[in-house]
């Protein structure tokens, strides 16, 4: 293969990863604007659809330290008020 080649596919992996790396950037920018509006609302209804809601989804709150585990969980504990207030 020649060095041509070689530099070409090299420049043309560089630009793709470029631009892979700036759409992931402008998606994690999208999904913690979309967090600091719906926790803002202090409503769980608003945070559902931002979370996962398997089993995987662990939350330790940082007076208790309880740890949680699984979405059902998380889910039930966020919707108990908490120091007076309610959600989240």
């Amino acid at each position: 293969m020649s060095s041509l080649r070689i530099l070409s596919l090299v420049l043309v992996s560089i630009l793709f990863s470029a631009a892979a790396k700036a759409d992931d950037r402008d998606d994690v920018l999208a999904a913690n604007k979309a967090f600091a509006a719906a926790f803002s609302t202090r409503k769980i209804e608003s945070m559902d659809p931002l979370w996962a809601h398997d089993g995987g989804v662990t939350i330790i709150h940082p007076r208790s330290k309880a740890v949680l585990l699984g979405w059902d969980a998380v889910r039930s504990n966020r919707s108990q008020p908490h120091d007076g207030q309610s959600g989240c």
